[in-house]
């Protein structure tokens, strides 16, 4: 399970440094329908594409969030901004024992298709992701 998501989360990564930005009107029809049904109060998308994927990029309720699609329009994950307090208490102990003093600039709770949760944060130039639980799911390479 370990692995699996550690798999997800390093070709989130790499997939994403191979984005390619879209015009609304790039979007497949059942994708743009998909996520306009699930958030219609929602304007302002920034579309890329992800391999064969289409990420939508959206600000709800003054949090960064996005979405992943696959090419049929299901939801493969969503990616929802978290405060510092919203995190494990083990995420947090992890981060002041080997970051004392350092920001958390980005810090992210991921939730795949069925259900199941991690969080990736990112410090100085250091990517970091955790299970659900605060265990960290990647070598630490600091």
């Amino acid at each position: 399970m370990k692995k699996i998501i550690l798999l997800f989360a390093v070709m989130g990564m790499i997939a994403c440094s191979y984005a390619q930005p879209l015009m609304t009107n790039d979007i497949p029809a059942k994708i743009s329908k998909t996520f306009e049904k699930s958030h219609p109060k929602i304007s302002q998308v920034e579309w890329i594409k992800v391999g064969d994927d289409y990420k939508a990029s959206f600000v709800d309720t003054d949090k960064n969030m996005a979405v992943l699609y696959n090419a049929s329009g299901k939801v493969i994950e969503t990616e929802k901004e978290v405060l510092i307090s919203q995190l494990p208490t083990a995420v947090l102990k992890y981060v002041n024992d080997n970051y004392p003093g350092e920001v958390v600039q980005r810090k992210v709770l991921i939730t795949n298709a069925k259900g199941r949760s991690s969080y990736e944060l990112q410090i100085k130039e250091q990517a970091l992701a955790f299970n659900s639980q605060g265990k960290l799911l990647q070598p630490d390479t600091k």
